[in-house]
């Protein structure tokens, strides 16, 4: 499982650096300046050094480490570190979560906070910022899609008050549930399976809808992927980066280049190939200049021991 555990949250991360240099360029932008990016080089928008990684990461991180506080009811102490991460004053932050945690401060309840967001935001909360963090709920909850997908909900709405970003979480962590030991077709219909009975009985008509459409993700053109920071784009181009390349570095590589939100949509495929690959199978040499992995091998580490508590129960 530590293979899986260490794959998942560094392929999240190797994506997210990898990514980051080449966030909101076009494809045409890309191909001038790198051909095809293949290498962790930093710059970017956020002038990062290579390796850093942005709120993608830290976020991840702070889910994480969160759970591993209170794994019953995680979200006050994922909470706490959210707003210590706000108040580090971080290079980058998406509009909705910064003004989730603005509310927090003001309303100290994380739920009102999410609404006031969307009245504010007009109801444009769908945003990515919650998917893009949520994987260490697959294995803090490993082999109980019921609890993975009530974690993955609540933990998306602290920020998105938005069906569809919660009903994009609980298919992201399922999926990423079955792919710790299935092969990843049998994966992919398992999931498929469980989520629509699942997604019936708790979501709208329209968000069922809408995220039932992703299995249309494995036959799509890549020319035809769009990776913006609606969450359904984000997932969606994920999905087809990983079901249609047969290695970590290929998915991930396929993601980043399709510019736009390219660290997140980098970190969603980094996640789901990490996971499925394992750690052994993401580049050493992404691997070497990432920054901050004491950080990431410690939660690793956290969530091992968790898992282990668990099965001794």
């Amino acid at each position: 499982m530590r293979e899986q555990i260490a794959g998942g949250l560094f392929g999240v991360a190797v994506g997210d650096a990898l990514g980051a240099a080449v966030e909101f360029l076009s494809q045409s932008e890309i191909r001038e300046r790198y051909g095809i990016l293949t290498e962790i080089v930093g710059g970017g928008r956020f002038d990062l050094e290579p390796g850093q990684v942005t709120d993608d990461t830290e976020m991840m991180l702070a889910v994480g480490e969160g759970i591993l506080v209170n794994p019953e009811s995680p979200v006050k102490s994922i909470g706490d570190r959210f707003v210590s991460w706000y108040q580090s004053n971080p290079k980058s932050i998406g509009n909705t979560v910064r003004t989730s945690i603005e509310n927090y401060l003001q309303l100290k309840n994380w739920d009102e906070a999410a609404k006031q967001t969307y009245k504010k935001l007009k109801g444009r909360t769908a945003g990515n910022g919650a998917l893009m963090r949520t994987l260490p709920v697959t294995f803090a909850y490993y082999g109980d899609p019921e609890q993975i997908a009530q974690k993955s909900r609540k933990i998306c709405r602290m920020t998105h008050w938005d069906m569809i970003a919660e009903m994009a979480g609980v298919f992201y962590n399922v999926l990423a549930n079955c792919l710790v030991s299935e092969e990843k077709n049998r994966a992919w219909e398992k999931t498929w399976k469980w989520f629509i009975f699942y997604a019936y009985q708790e979501a709208d008509a329209a968000t069922v809808e809408l995220i039932s459409s992703l299995r249309s993700a494995v036959n799509c053109d890549y020319e035809k992927l769009q990776a913006t920071g609606f969450v359904y784009d984000t997932l969606f181009s994920a999905l087809w980066c990983f079901y249609n390349t047969d290695s970590a570095e290929d998915a991930i590589v396929k993601a980043v280049n399709l510019g736009d939100d390219a660290d997140t949509v980098g970190a969603v495929t980094g996640g789901l190939a990490g996971v499925y690959y394992g750690y052994g199978a993401l580049p050493k040499r992404w691997l070497g200049v990432l920054q901050n992995k004491e950080r990431i091998n410690n939660l690793v580490e956290g969530l091992v021991k968790l898992q282990t508590i668990s099965l001794e129960k």
